[in-house]
């Protein structure tokens, strides 16, 4: 065998090797990219979860702030004080219609006791 020949089967060999190398480099890339792709897919998932959530927070807000609104145009109170009941109403397990009713109530109460002190 020549030196020439030598070299020759060297470097078949050495291609062979690095061929080799190279399907094993591609199944790892191919695997990475499956895994890549899944990954972008739980990401597009979680990011529609939060728009969701963000989206009820929103129309949450507005509905409160609509009901606020309303009955502060019903009752003649403030609406910041109103919003103040709302959150004190919801701590305690009620609705801010219930102290509406409660107030129109008392303010029934008050002139009914006004006017039987007047007679």
């Amino acid at each position: 065998m020549t030196i020439f020949e030598l070299v020759g089967q060297m470097k078949i060999e050495g291609l062979d090797k690095t061929q080799g190398q190279l399907k094993g480099l591609e199944k790892n890339l191919d695997a990475t990219a499956k895994k890549f792709k899944t990954m972008g897919k739980v990401m597009v998932g979680v990011g529609i979860a939060i728009a969701g959530a963000m989206a009820a927070c929103v129309v949450s807000y507005a509905k409160a702030g609509d009901e606020v609104h309303k009955m502060a145009l019903r009752t003649g109170f403030a609406a910041e004080a109103l919003s103040e009941l709302r959150h004190v109403a919801m701590l305690s397990g009620t609705e801010l219609g219930s102290i509406e009713t409660a107030t129109k109530k008392m303010s029934k109460s008050i002139i009914d006791t006004l006017s039987l002190l007047r007679n």
